[in-house]
């Protein structure tokens, strides 16, 4: 009996030391930063200079949105921060893939009017890269004097998106991390700087809101207390464990009333705010909106994306897939995850007017020059519109054209031997831009989709959707003509 309550008693400590030990591993301990300055009085006073100059660090936390600090989650100094912080409450990536959300963001661009290699109209969309969208918004900041630099717990992300900064690195742990980046502030205290810092990887970790929390906290009061800096911050938030679900987006330190925005703004409209707050004014095309036309922030009624080969638009109710190339389509209920294709037949019509808002951009104007004659004939084409418009054998020049008389003008010439065609190139960024055309001579025109006879005219004016073409088995319908014209949108 003794030995039975003996093995009885060890077998009720054994189990109360598990029990405690398993409860003392699952317990939160704070994040231990072992900065390079540690213990050591800083011999180099700050030049003051360096004071006004802009740090601005960007990091990435999985999860981000209001939800996050309404469970009662020990985050103090983020909800300290939010507090006085601009909250756009309400930002969509516009990708369940990660890796395609976040070279949006860097790009500002949506997913789909990234150039990859393999679709349609190649050659044209190449142009659109080089000339046009040769840029990020990393590389704004670099044009105007800003050192970037990237910090990465992951070599894959390190390598996919490392090209865009300055120099890029990557490490074992969120501490050594952040280590490194109060060590690069350091080290670039007289120079502006954008920094991009990784701190996603966590999604259902418990302690994770509270870890991101101190270590901002630690790091921030460090830089101040050290060099009298307050930086400048964006949290964001690529990583989602539903994806495409609403995240939060929060600049602090920027010199605005702090506040929450409700807008439904996509991550794209972000990028270019982080611009806009730090005075940056690009040159080159961003967020599939000509900048004459463009907005910060405008609230959207849908968003557009992509994934993989298929195109999609969502808002807070629906998501729906449309894949490129096809007429395949597909909804489904957000909240439900139910496939409701069939009570939604007719949306195809419904969306009929949005789609080229969200999904146009990139168009091309067919021009076909058709010497017939015996002898040598000059084309001359006085080509107008209200809106930008290029050849893309000249898009560099996109944004540096001036509007005269609110139009954009271009003279084109051409001179065709005998029997010899000649095709044009116009890129525009309308569905329905307008056109006015003044030729040198009476021409036989022919015209959009059927290459329908307009008649032997020197002016002509167009809408562009009318001359619209999706698919042409006869690429020249009609020989009898001088100039045929008609338009394509290629962006998918």
């Amino acid at each position: 009996m003794r030995y039975l309550a003996i093995l009885v008693f060890t077998l009720i400590l054994s189990v109360f030391y598990v029990i405690m030990k398993e409860r003392t591993a699952n317990e939160y301990a704070a994040p231990f930063l072992n900065f390079f300055d540690e213990g050591v009085d800083p011999e180099v006073i700050p030049d003051v200079k360096s004071l006004t100059k802009n740090k601005v660090i960007i990091f990435d936390i999985s999860n981000l949105s209001r939800k996050s600090f309404s469970k009662g989650l020990k985050a103090p100094y983020m909800s300290m921060l939010l507090s006085r912080s601009v909250n756009f409450t309400s930002s969509y990536n516009l990708s369940p893939d990660r890796k395609s959300s976040l070279w949006s963001f860097f790009e500002c661009l949506p997913p789909y009017k990234l150039y990859s290699r393999g679709e349609k109209h190649e050659d044209l969309k190449l142009l659109i890269k080089q000339d046009l969208r040769n840029s990020s918004m990393v590389n704004e900041f670099r044009e105007n004097g800003y050192v970037t630099r990237a910090f990465f717990t992951d070599s894959l992300s390190n390598e996919i998106f490392g090209s865009y900064f300055m120099s890029s690195e990557i490490f074992a742990s969120k501490e050594k991390m952040i280590e490194s980046i109060y060590r690069s502030v350091w080290r670039d205290l007289n120079e502006n700087i954008l920094y991009y810092a990784d701190l996603t990887g966590a999604i259902g970790y418990d302690y994770y809101f509270r870890k991101i929390s101190d270590l901002l906290e630690k790091f921030s009061v460090r830089i101040h207390e050290r060099t009298g800096l307050k930086l400048k911050t964006m949290l964001i938030s690529t990583d989602q464990s539903v994806p495409l679900s609403k995240t939060m987006t929060v600049f602090t330190g920027f010199d605005t009333e702090s506040y929450d925005d409700s807008l439904n703004v996509a991550m794209t409209d972000m990028s270019r705010t982080l611009m806009n707050l730090c005075g940056i004014r690009p040159k080159n095309y961003f967020a599939g909106f000509d900048i004459d036309f463009s907005e910060v922030a405008q609230e959207r009624d849908y968003f557009a994306g992509s994934y993989r080969d298929t195109l999609i638009m969502f808002n807070d109710s629906i998501l729906y897939k449309k894949r490129m190339h096809s007429t395949e389509y597909a909804v489904t209920d957000k909240s439900t995850g139910k496939d409701i294709t069939e009570e939604n037949i007719g949306i195809n019509e419904k969306l009929e007017d949005l789609i080229p808002r969200y999904f146009g951009g990139d168009y091309v104007k067919y021009i076909v020059l058709n010497n017939s004659t015996s002898e040598n004939r000059d084309f001359r084409i006085d080509l107008r519109s209200k809106r930008r418009f290029e050849e893309y054998t000249g898009l560099e020049n996109y944004y540096s054209q001036k509007s005269a008389y609110n139009r954009y003008k271009k003279v084109i010439t051409r001179q065709l031997e005998p029997g010899i065609k000649d095709t044009l190139r116009i890129y525009y960024a309308g569905l329905y831009q307008d056109f006015q055309y003044i030729f040198n001579d009476k021409y036989r025109l022919s015209y959009g989709a059927l290459g329908t006879n307009a008649g032997e005219v020197k002016k002509f004016s167009e809408n562009s959707y009318y001359g619209m073409v999706v698919e042409r088995e006869n690429v020249d319908p009609v020989s009898d003509y001088d100039i045929m014209i008609f338009n394509r949108r290629i962006n998918y």
